[in-house]
């Protein structure tokens, strides 16, 4: 009798252990789930319909330059790096252009997907050992989509600040070859 005691002290103390591993890796899914919605916001935030418009401008603006400049066979230093910084904003502006487009369709399958190891867990399907694995796998997931979008911000962010500083300069200078 003891030892049918002990045996039912044991197992619900191990069950009441194996509960409590469950209930961490669903908070730890329900982190993942809102740092993912907080992503989805930021990235709605950031305006992208200004680029586009941007790489628009600087393209014109080096096209000006190339039909009106009359500095003969040799550019200045100083000419050429200013053209070479603005060009520098569109070729940057193009790839990050891209980013977006990935993180969109990253996000809401990374949701999908924490939204199934939610459902996996919380209903005891698969090995209780591979759980861990499992909610690592997908805070790797998270932190490359959350890496990505900082790394899309920063650079939105460079480039649309050199384009502030630049522009002014760039439409001086082709607005003189063209008078």
């Amino acid at each position: 009798m003891k030892k049918i005691l002990l045996s039912l002290l044991v197992t619900s103390f191990l069950l009441a252990c194996k509960d409590a591993e469950v209930e961490k890796y669903l908070a730890q899914i329900n982190k993942l789930d809102a740092n993912l919605d907080s992503s989805s916001a930021l990235l709605e935030a950031t305006q992208i319909d200004s680029t586009g418009r941007v790489i628009r401008t600087v393209r014109d603006r080096i096209l000006i330059v190339k039909n009106h400049y009359k500095g003969g066979d040799t550019i200045d230093i100083k000419v050429g790096n200013l053209v070479d910084g603005y060009k520098s904003i569109r070729k940057t502006l193009a790839r990050n252009g891209k980013i977006p487009a990935k993180l969109k369709e990253a996000i809401p399958q990374a949701k999908e997907d924490l939204a199934n190891l939610r459902h996996d867990i919380s209903n005891g399907i698969n090995e209780r050992e591979e759980y861990a694995l499992f909610v690592q796998n997908e805070t790797n997931k998270v932190s490359q989509i959350n890496t990505l979008l900082t790394e899309f911000i920063n650079t939105q962010a460079k480039a649309l600040h050199k384009f502030d500083s630049l522009h002014p300069i760039m439409v001086d200078f082709t607005d003189k070859m063209i008078k």
